[in-house]
């Protein structure tokens, strides 16, 4: 006789090589001997998925039994290398394979150090949205207009500082211009590390209601309330009321 594959149920194969098996670990009829370095594997012949997983395998010896002999694939005499043991010292795949032991151990304690808030370069291209500058170059500016344009941008007025909230913002040499919503940080810059803008905002115990404006120097919490619609008589008022 020589068996073909489809008559195979037994199986010889380096013991290393049973992990091909483990997704089959819950098939009651797939007994396993371990002889040495050798894995003897036994299977009902009509179940292929053993077959399928350990043809690839390198080394491995097939064997089909037929009228109570052994027969080797490939091979037209009988093999009496099959163990007398693989009938009644077999075991259960699930008992043979079984996974690693798994090594538990605890996180070594490491210090924590503070993250230091600052500015850094940064070439990504972003439009202006908050631009602080002087109250005379406003003013200026202000006078050479439409007072439509003038009325487009929210400003708060401090002394002769004035930051303005909108688009498009006036081309001032002295201003400095913002990028960012709730988080306004200068044009070429960039907040590292790098969290989002609610994060930092939560760090730094920002209300909703109120602007954070990163500096070089550090940062400022300015109030949403402060902000007024823009108009040329408002500045005025402000630069009068700066020379009295």
């Amino acid at each position: 006789m020589c068996p073909t594959l489809d008559q195979i149920c037994c199986a010889s194969l380096p013991q290393p090589a049973l992990a091909a098996l483990a997704d089959l670990r819950r098939e009651p009829e797939i007994r396993v001997l371990i002889q040495g370095d050798r894995a003897w594997v036994r299977w009902p012949a009509v179940d292929e998925r053993v077959l399928r997983r350990i043809l690839p395998v390198s080394g491995v010896l097939l064997f089909a039994r037929h009228a109570g002999l052994w027969y080797q694939l490939g091979r037209h005499l009988p093999t009496f290398a099959i163990p007398r043991e693989l009938d009644r010292e077999s075991v259960p795949l699930a008992t043979a394979l079984v996974p690693d032991r798994i090594e538990v151990a605890l996180p070594r304690r490491t210090s924590t150090q503070p993250a230091r808030l600052r500015l850094v370069r940064d070439e990504f291209v972003r439009p202006a949205s908050a631009m602080r500058c002087r109250l005379n170059a406003l003013a200026a500016w202000a006078e050479t207009v439409p007072s439509s344009r003038v009325n487009s941008l929210r400003a708060a007025i401090a002394g002769d500082l004035v930051m303005l909230l909108g688009s498009p913002l006036p081309a001032l040499a002295d201003g400095t211009r913002y990028w960012g919503a709730k988080l306004l940080i200068p044009l070429g810059f960039r907040a590292d590390p790098s969290l989002s803008e609610d994060a930092l905002r939560r760090t730094l115990s920002v209300a909703s209601t109120e602007l954070l404006l990163l500096t070089p120097g550090g940062y400022e919490v300015i109030s949403s309330h402060v902000f007024k619609p823009l108009t040329r008589s408002g500045i005025r008022l402000s630069e009068r009321s700066l020379h009295t």
